[in-house]
């Protein structure tokens, strides 16, 4: 069996993008004799819930829950019942696990970094994050090493001030490159096993129509450690933010003043739209549907078109 140990190390799940806007990171010196078996496959659980519902139900709050990369049994129970089903991840794997020894200050140290290979893949990647060969730790022929806080930064950074594009620029590498999940169940729940160790790019990429926005992209490493440091975690569990609306609709109306003198003309409202009016047959009375939209943020949640059906 091979094994890795480490001093210093970079565990990834990405920045305010998981459970509760918890960031699931350990500083280096916190795992001091960490070891990774290198021959362990892993392995990704997700749990789509519905945070809009929670929350107006009083069920969510903003620290109701800490984010660990572990199973919460009573996460689980608790938002049981706002499961989402019928929503679909998809996972690339972006960069391999690899050990950088140096000495600095005297001390030698092993530090963990994330090895994007050379190539029209990595290329394509990093140019979504706005990232350079100038910007990761090293390089060696031609492959790019990052530290995980660059590696976020620059996600979280172009998701806080141009989120539709970067959706839309990660949602087409991940259709180009990745694989797709399972879509939830009934539990909101999906997926996916024997993973090769690695950083992995994860993209919400299907969502039913109710739901208004998609999960922001997230960058989890395969295996991660725990919170206290003492272990590495090769099967996480993840709990993604989600927000869902039914938009919203109202019906008002006006009686006509050529039947009933209670209204002024049509271009000329005074006395507004009501959701009650008094008339007879053969009246004229205008109505009004105001509605909001939901917000289209990526073409995962576009709209090709949107119907209004008025029953009478």
């Amino acid at each position: 069996m091979k094994t890795k140990r480490l001093t210093k190390f970079g565990a990834v799940l990405s920045a305010a993008l998981v459970l509760f806007s918890g960031i699931l990171s350990v500083s280096a010196a916190s795992v001091p004799q960490a070891v990774i078996d290198t021959d362990r496959k892993a392995s990704v659980s997700l749990y789509k819930y519905d945070f809009t519902s929670a929350h107006a139900d009083g069920v969510l709050g903003d620290n109701t829950y800490i984010s660990t990369g572990y199973a919460d049994e009573n996460v689980e129970n608790t938002l049981m019942p706002y499961a989402i089903e019928g929503v679909v991840f998809s996972y690339a794997k972006i960069a391999d696990l690899a050990v950088h020894a140096e000495t600095k200050d005297g001390e030698h140290q092993n530090m963990l970094l994330y090895k994007l290979p050379g190539g029209d893949k990595t290329t394509a990647l990093i140019n979504c994050l706005d990232l350079t060969s100038e910007d990761a730790y090293k390089t060696d022929r031609g492959d790019l090493y990052f530290t995980s806080d660059t590696l976020i930064d620059a996600l979280s950074d172009h998701l806080n001030t141009a989120e539709s594009q970067t959706k839309n620029a990660l949602e087409a590498f991940i259709r180009q490159n990745g694989t797709s999940m399972p879509e939830t169940d009934g539990t909101g729940h999906t997926s996916a096993a024997e993973l090769e160790q690695g950083l992995y790019l994860f993209v919400e990429t299907q969502v039913p129509e109710t739901v208004s926005n998609t999960t922001a992209p997230f960058l989890l490493s395969l295996p991660m450690t725990s919170i206290d440091g003492m272990n590495w975690n090769y099967d996480v569990t993840v709990y993604p933010k989600n927000e869902r609306t039914a938009p919203t609709l109202e019906k008002t109306l006006r009686e006509s003043k050529a039947d009933t003198g209670k209204n002024d003309d049509t271009n000329s409202i005074t006395d507004g739209y009501a959701h009650t009016a008094t008339g007879s047959i053969g009246d004229l009375i205008e109505y009004q549907i105001l509605s909001t939209l939901p917000s289209i943020t990526s073409r995962a949640t576009s709209f090709s078109e949107y119907t209004y059906t008025d029953t009478l």
